[in-house]
């Protein structure tokens, strides 16, 4: 897994997505969201933690 502090692509840390938002890295947790997970291939927060 690439480490999520490391390129400006959006990245899953488990369940939290983490993106470049400004410059500055913002963690947003996709189950507080209503969602099931991150998508680790799409980089998004997910109904499924599985690639589709």
């Amino acid at each position: 897994m690439n480490d999520p502090f490391t390129t400006d692509k959006p990245q899953c840390d488990g369940t939290t997505l983490v993106v470049c938002n400004a410059g500055k890295r913002e963690r947003l947790d996709c189950k507080s969201l209503g969602f099931a997970g991150c998508n680790a291939r799409f980089g998004v927060c997910s109904s499924s933690v599985y690639p589709e």
